[in-house]
């Protein structure tokens, strides 16, 4: 990746990529005898295929989609990107009848974080602008297009119900949570170790979610059965499923109160 205003950039893309190969090493060495026959070159903005998948092949990384540099989760993306599609590709050796599934899950995966970084990218951009200003970021906060619609964890959590029960969840002190006695639970795709499965999700208003901020909610409900102490049910949930920040669990919480899923009492001395 190179300044397009920097003498590296200068001349054709092929003779600054193998000027960059020369400053190497270990890539020196693999590309030795190596013919370049051509090279292209993009901009560094952001992209995203339609379809992340096609006969024998996913689109990993930046090949699937790029979000804007000034963002710097690039590489977590990536690194994200390449561990979803290990787990697709060993689910699809171990059991073919769920290749498909596994599949969609992937494209449906990379687009929504595709679309949650585009929404993230135009909200700091315009923030830019309004305390900044200059055309730079009057160009990034109007050029990443219309917001688009959020996958269904973040729009959830971005709630307004959902961010009073936060408040109440912070600031009431003392509470008790209480599941109610039947949920309602659909099979939906979800990551169990190395595959991808269908399990329980619970229906909420607006679709079927198992995880929210890492947080198993079907297991949430469980800890929080019967009524009992907020920091006891996170320390609960942290023993006996998995660890999580108190943050992420109080944000889960939240979206099951504003749900309906879960109720709070006030504690008595």
């Amino acid at each position: 990746m190179v300044d397009g205003a920097s003498p590296a950039a200068r001349g054709s893309v092929g003779e600054a990529l193998t000027a960059a190969l020369a400053r190497t090493i270990e890539f020196r060495r693999r590309f030795r005898g190596v013919t370049l026959d051509y090279a292209w070159a993009c901009d560094a903005s952001m992209y995203s295929a339609h379809r992340f998948h096609g006969p024998g092949l996913v689109l990993v990384g930046d090949a699937g989609c790029a979000i804007d540099p000034l963002s710097s989760f690039g590489v977590r993306k990536a690194l994200g990107s390449a561990w979803l599609a290990a787990v697709v590709l060993h689910t699809a050796l171990v059991d073919p009848s769920r290749e498909d599934l596994a599949l969609e899950f992937f494209s449906r995966r990379e687009q929504e974080i595709y679309e949650a970084e585009r929404a993230r990218t135009r909200a700091y951009a315009q923030e830019a602008y309004a305390a900044h200003g200059g055309a730079f970021w009057a160009a990034r906060a109007a050029g990443v297009g219309t917001v688009v619609p959020l996958a269904l964890e973040a729009s959830l959590l971005q709630r307004s119900e959902v961010a009073a029960a936060h408040r109440q969840l912070r600031t009431a002190g003392f509470l008790e949570a209480q599941a109610p006695d039947r949920l309602s639970l659909i099979r939906h795709p979800v990551v169990r170790g190395r595959e991808i499965v269908l399990d329980d999700a619970l229906q909420l208003r607006e679709g079927a979610l198992r995880f929210a901020l890492d947080v198993d909610l079907k297991a949430l409900v469980g800890v929080t059965a019967g009524r009992c102490d907020v920091l006891h049910a996170h320390e609960v949930y942290c023993r006996t499923v998995a660890y999580v920040p108190l943050p992420n669990f109080l944000a889960a919480a939240a979206l099951l109160l504003a749900e309906g899923l879960l109720t709070l009492h006030a504690s008595v001395a």
